[in-house]
């Protein structure tokens, strides 16, 4: 189990803690992408929940196993093979392959809100 076990320190990885410490929106995106990762709606309710031993053995998994982000894993090797091959790929390259790209049209906070409020459970 994750939680099993004592936590396993490795020399250098203070520094790591207090980058996150000095860089609060960091461990937020970190959260919110390993709350995705996990399948979890309620963030907030989480991250109260979550202990900080289990933290940074997630933290630690995720330097070894990187997850999230694989439309731009995708992209990025893209551009490099294309590259490779005499290619040159513009500065926009790599936006092309995020998730629902759309090059004619940016969304309002409205619209976004909508879309959101038919993504959940209740509606609201």
């Amino acid at each position: 189990m994750l939680g099993d076990g004592p936590p396993v320190r490795r020399p250098g990885r203070g520094r790591d803690r207090k980058k996150l410490r000095s860089q609060p929106g960091r461990l937020d995106r970190f959260l919110y992408r390993l709350a995705a990762h996990l399948g979890i709606g309620h963030v907030e309710k989480w991250k109260h929940d979550l202990t900080l031993d289990q933290l940074h053995r997630w933290i630690a998994y995720y330097r070894a196993e990187p997850f999230g982000e694989e439309w731009l894993r995708s992209a990025r090797a893209t551009m490099f093979t294309i590259a490779a091959l005499g290619a040159k790929p513009g500065s926009d390259f790599v936006d092309v392959f995020l998730p629902n790209y759309d090059p004619d049209r940016e969304m309002t906070e409205d619209e976004i809100a909508e879309k959101l409020k038919g993504w959940t459970k209740e509606g609201g």
